[in-house]
């Protein structure tokens, strides 16, 4: 991340970045500073200029005077072709026309503004018929009908709102890579999952199929030592894992869970219940090394407490 707090002085910042491909710049510039990005870092691949505002810069030899404050002007338009992600400032209330073209690679362009931006100066169109073709539109919830009508920003293949931010339910950590299934209680409830990787997917239970699979062989160069799992699912009622080489589940949020099967987890040792609210069924055979086990205040719920072949020495109860 880089702090810019004068516009038109970014290029002296830019040095010794050679080799960088994700880019975060916060602060004041202008067009000036935007030709110095695309002169001084041509192989960028994400660009984040959300938190920029810009101010404006006359041109003498642009007939419109160059852009406006609060326009995202030309700079980096033709120079940067490896960029596959750029996000826009939020401030923005214009764009310069033809401010995106020559950006072969641009798949995701993020428009984070509370209005829809209007096309100043060079024409009413934002880049070429490819790229808009291969590239989607990002764009507050509440704005994207308004983009969709809009005469300019409409080309842009798909127009969908700002993903929020990833939010866990619970995690699990594995020794090895991962195979577990979720089921959830209706047709359309979705349990979405990232792995340290970084990969991350989103299955939805279908009528006659509310139970989801996931298994994914991570790429180890992109991990760190502690493998951990993060997964969103507000309205899973099972989760069934067996012999993954589990190390730690833990619940961050409270959840409907009714029924938790962990079996032949030997690297477990531990496993803390107290979030959930409504566990009918606990099944942990196999689990040769758990040795503590702390149920959830709704212990009263449980139907089936299922700890064969483990080593617990340790069961804490809450008062009911």
């Amino acid at each position: 991340t880089i702090a810019s707090d004068k516009a038109g002085s970014l290029s002296s910042k830019l040095t010794g970045l050679e080799g960088v491909t994700d880019l975060t710049i916060t602060g004041i510039m202008d067009a000036t500073d935007l030709a110095a990005i695309a002169k001084a870092l041509p192989d960028l691949l994400r660009l984040d200029l959300e938190q920029i505002s810009f101010k404006k810069h006359l041109d003498p030899y642009d007939p419109y005077g160059g852009p406006s404050a609060d326009c995202f002007p030309f700079g980096l338009n033709g120079k940067m072709k490896s960029l596959q992600e750029l996000i826009l400032p939020s401030s923005i209330t214009k764009i310069t026309g033809g401010a995106l073209f020559g950006l072969q690679a641009l798949t995701k362009l993020t428009c984070p503004t509370a209005v829809v931006p209007t096309i100043e100066g060079w024409g009413d169109e934002l880049t070429s018929d490819e790229i808009y073709a291969q590239c989607t539109l990002y764009v507050q919830e509440e704005l994207v009908e308004a983009f969709k009508q809009s005469s300019t920003w409409k080309s842009f293949h798909a127009i969908l709102p700002i993903p929020k931010p990833f939010e866990a339910d619970l995690s699990m950590t594995v020794a090895t890579n991962a195979a577990f299934s979720i089921s959830v209680g209706a047709e359309g409830d979705a349990v979405t999952v990232h792995y340290p990787d970084g990969f991350q997917e989103t299955k939805v239970g279908a009528d006659g199929a509310l139970t989801l699979a996931f298994s994914h062989t991570m790429d180890q160069s992109k991990v760190a030592d502690e493998k951990r799992i993060l997964i969103s699912a507000p309205k899973a009622i099972r989760l069934t894992t067996q012999g993954t080489g589990l190390t730690a589940c833990s619940f961050i949020r409270e959840l409907p869970l009714q029924e938790l099967t962990l079996r032949f987890e030997n690297e477990l040792t531990a496993l803390d219940l107290s979030q959930l609210s409504s566990l009918t069924l606990v099944n942990l055979g196999g689990c040769s090394k758990l040795t503590s086990l702390t149920l959830p205040t709704t212990a009263p719920q449980l139907k089936s407490l299922q700890l064969p072949n483990t080593a617990v020495s340790s069961l804490t109860l809450t008062s009911y």
